[in-house]
């Protein structure tokens, strides 16, 4: 998950602030995942990916 909304990130054209400014999450923590030195969260994963244009959903069993 985290390097699907990595790679859509970087294809998207945005910048690490506007994303993090769409998505409602600290810029900091933005930086950090984006950048590969952290990991963030479902619900940090889910506004990303709201702003991506991107949809988490469960994996049917």
């Amino acid at each position: 998950m985290d390097n699907v909304i990595r790679k859509t990130f970087r294809e998207s054209g945005l910048t690490v602030a506007e994303l993090a400014g769409r998505a409602g999450v600290a810029y900091s923590i933005t930086h950090r995942f984006i950048s590969g030195h952290g990991n963030v969260g479902l619900r940090n994963a889910d506004k990303f990916c709201r702003v991506l244009g991107l949809e988490l959903t469960r994996k049917a069993r």
